[in-house]
């Protein structure tokens, strides 16, 4: 079935939309307490850069500065890999079911852990994010690193090495915003991973800058929740956003389908 090109929706309907979600049956809290339960990933972290340390702290002779940082970050980028990615996912999951009207409880957090299967199909959809967050990262410290060292004599040469860098996470957010519609996809529809990332490719061509105006929708309300100390963030931008995403993503689909009749 070709697909056909549609007008974005408006965010507004979705936005409160959200808002009464939320204030139904307890969802803003069991949300925030999803929120919290992922945020008690970062003391493993920072128990791991302590343990990490202090093994390298013990080697004699040292070990070389590039070998040092790889062997840091090999066991943080496993971890985000193999445990905080996928526990993320499942507060895409808890938020995902709210939207579409269930009752989950909190226990439905670790759906991504309760088999082999979840836990495949969840890695499936954490490799696609970890390659290309990872990859604009990498990006963004090798540009650093040739920038500081080439133009480091070069008037404005930080300057210049300030914007490349802007520039290149700039470009992989936007990367990262093509696949808009996959989080949604992938859990919800049933399909074989695969089917579902070619389904989400052509809902990203027919709904082209879904992913950004999202962003920029609630980009105010992020930089707001940031002056609050994260209280607003946690509170109401957040958990808004979540159910946002799922009931907007459902409208795009449906305008999809429709306009194929």
């Amino acid at each position: 079935m070709k697909m056909q090109k549609i007008r974005l929706p408006e965010l507004s309907r979705h936005y409160r939309a959200a808002g009464e979600t939320l204030s139904r049956d307890g969802n803003r809290l069991l949300l925030i307490e999803a929120i919290l339960l992922l945020l008690l990933n970062l003391p493993m972290y920072l128990s791991l850069d302590v343990v990490m340390r202090a093994v390298f702290s013990m080697l004699s002779p040292p070990l070389s500065e590039e070998l040092a940082l790889v062997l840091y970050l090999a066991p943080m980028l496993l971890l985000a890999l193999l445990f905080t990615l996928p526990s993320l996912i499942g507060v895409f999951v808890l938020a995902g079911r709210l939207a579409y009207g269930a009752s989950p409880t909190l226990s439905e957090l670790f759906a991504p852990f309760s088999s082999w299967q979840s836990y495949a199909r969840t890695m499936h959809l954490a490799w696609g994010a970890f390659w290309r967050f990872g990859l604009t990262a990498l990006a963004a410290v090798l540009i650093h690193a040739a920038g500081s060292f080439l133009l480091e004599e070069v008037p404005l040469g930080k300057l210049a090495v300030g914007f490349a860098v802007a520039l290149v996470i700039l470009l992989g957010l936007l990367l990262c915003l093509r696949a808009f519609p996959t989080m949604a996809v992938v859990l919800f529809s049933q399909m074989p991973v695969k089917e579902a990332r070619k389904l989400s490719r052509q809902i990203a061509k027919c709904a082209r800058g879904a992913g950004l105006r999202f962003v920029l929708g609630f980009l105010g309300w992020i930089l707001l929740g940031l002056l609050t100390l994260g209280v607003l963030l946690l509170w109401d931008t957040l958990p808004r956003m979540l159910i946002a995403y799922f009931d907007y993503l459902k409208q795009i689909y449906e305008m999809i389908i429709h306009s194929e009749d």
